[in-house]
């Protein structure tokens, strides 16, 4: 008998169906390559796609050019994130995960 039954048992978040309820949550690793997700970051979270991972939040985006906390953060304000951020999300889905990003501004501590 497990202390957390209901751990490994798939759940539905609205429209999403995870397979389980291990959630790997968002932190700044510093990966960017010239300001977009690459390889690198995308062999990060396929990694822990294939670790069994139901939900991973991918590394914490700046909303605007004055919100970025760290020199590593992704880009942000354009479409030409788009692409790049396709490349390194598929193949965490074709693993079973479902991912997302999480969004962020530093407020009154940002450049201006």
């Amino acid at each position: 008998m497990t202390t957390h039954p209901h751990l490994l048992s798939p759940i539905s978040l609205r429209n999403q169906r995870l397979r389980n309820r291990i959630v790997f949550g968002a932190h700044t690793a510093n990966m960017s390559d010239m300001g977009l997700p690459g390889p690198r970051f995308g062999a990060y979270l396929l990694e822990r796609a294939l670790g069994g991972a139901g939900m991973i939040v991918a590394e914490p985006m700046p909303v605007h050019r004055t919100g970025i906390l760290t020199r590593g953060n992704f880009r942000h304000g354009t479409d030409e994130v788009i692409p790049h951020f396709r490349k390194v999300t598929e193949p965490v889905k074709e693993a079973g995960a479902v991912i997302l990003q999480q969004l962020y501004h530093i407020g009154a501590h940002g450049d201006s």
